[in-house]
């Protein structure tokens, strides 16, 4: 019973596909059945027509209803949440993370623990963690370089 439910949607999904991709895609059984293909042999199947991001996805929206450049917007529907904005509350967050977590240990206290070495690293990552409070999108290295 379930292979034949099974059969019955890949069958539609192919005949939807080769009906919408006529005359791009040749051998169905090819390009179906599941299979996972890197961007340039979609294209090279004829599974899409071109590759980009989604500024090339807005740009060519826009052209097919006859939009120029400046004449649109483009807004994110809710605006990016930045990592004090979880922890702040803020709005919609508060349903999403019904708990909020209360930290009761200082930073200090902490610091104090730790030995020399551990306390400079443990600093850096407040500092990074600082930054990305004020700023949501942060570029940085993935490593350290000590001068001694």
């Amino acid at each position: 019973m379930v292979t034949s439910w099974m059969r019955e949607t890949y069958e539609q999904f192919t005949e939807r596909v080769m009906t919408t991709r006529a005359g791009k895609i040749k051998d169905i059984d090819a390009v179906a059945r599941g299979r996972i293909f890197m961007a340039k042999q979609a294209k090279d199947l004829g599974m899409v027509d071109a590759l980009g991001g989604i500024e090339d996805a807005i740009a060519y929206a826009a052209k097919e209803v006859d939009l120029k450049p400046g004449d649109y917007d483009v807004r994110t529907v809710p605006a990016p949440r930045t990592l004090a904005d979880l922890f702040n509350g803020g709005g919609d967050l508060d349903a999403a993370m019904p708990f909020r977590p209360k930290i009761e240990i200082s930073a200090d206290s902490i610091l104090n623990l730790a030995p020399p070495a551990m306390r400079r690293l443990i600093a850096q990552q407040l500092q990074m963690a600082e930054l990305l409070q004020r700023r949501p999108i942060l570029l940085a290295a993935p490593f350290v370089i000590t001068v001694k």
